[in-house]
C-alpha cells in the first residue's frame, strides 16, 4: 500500500484505495473520524463512505480532546520514522517494520491488551516474541529491578494520563459548532 509521490494515489483517490484495503483486512467500521482535511471532505470520499454505510464524523481543529488520539498517533509515527531513518535520510524499512510490530504488540497499561490482541485476538510474532511468552512480573529470568521499573513506569504513565485528561477538561472549551461545508477557522498563530 505504498503511495509514491506523483501517482494518482494521493488525495481522495489514494484515501479511498487505502480505506478499501483496510476494510477488506479489518472489516468495515461504523464510524470514521477525521479532521475534515480535503481528501476526507471530497465528494468522492463522501460517496465511498455512503456506499459502505460508514458515518463520517469531523472533529474541530480548535477542540483538542477530539483530536487527541490522532495527534498521539501522528507523533508516534513521526518518532518511529525519525528513529529508523539513516544518516543519508533513507528509511530502514526492516527496522521500521520491527518497530511497528513492537508497538502493535505493546499492551495498553489500562486494559492490558495490545492493539493486535484486540484486533486479531493474539499478539503477532515479532523479533522479541520470546518476551511475549514470559510473565513479566513473575518470571525468575527477569531481574526484580526490571520488574519494579516496569511497574513504576506503568504507574507513572497512568498518573500522567489522568492528570493530562483532567487538565484538558478544565482548560479547554468547546469550539462553536461549524456548519457542514462551511469554512474551517484558521489555526491560531501560536501553533
Amino acid at each position: 500500500m505504498n503511495s509514491p509521490a506523483g501517482t494518482n494515489l494521493g488525495g481522495s483517490i489514494g484515501l479511498i484505495h487505502h480505506l478499501s484495503a483496510f476494510f477488506a483486512t479489518f472489516g468495515v467500521p461504523e464510524e470514521l473520524s477525521s479532521d475534515g482535511g480535503p481528501e476526507f471532505s471530497a465528494g468522492r470520499t463522501a460517496d465511498f463512505l455512503r456506499l459502505w454505510q460508514v458515518k463520517h464524523r469531523m472533529s474541530s481543529v480548535g477542540f483538542p480532546q477530539s483530536n487527541g488520539r490522532a495527534e498521539v498517533a501522528v507523533k508516534t509515527a513521526k518518532r518511529l520514522l525519525v528513529s529508523n531513518t539513516g544518516p543519508t535520510g533513507n528509511l530502514d524499512h526492516d527496522r521500521f517494520r520491527r518497530a511497528m510490530l513492537h508497538l502493535l504488540n505493546t499492551p495498553d497499561p489500562d486494559c492490558d491488551l495490545s492493539p493486535t490482541q484486540i484486533i486479531f485476538v493474539r499478539p503477532l510474532r515479532d523479533s522479541l516474541s520470546f518476551v511475549n511468552r514470559l510473565e513479566k512480573f513473575s518470571n525468575p529470568h527477569i531481574r526484580p529491578l526490571w520488574r519494579q521499573a516496569w511497574a513504576a513506569k506503568e504507574e507513572a504513565l497512568r498518573t500522567r494520563m489522568a492528570r493530562t485528561t483532567e487538565s484538558e477538561r478544565t482548560h479547554t472549551t468547546a469550539s462553536p459548532s461549524h456548519s457542514r461545508g462551511g469554512g474551517v477557522p484558521p489555526e491560531p498563530s501560536w501553533l
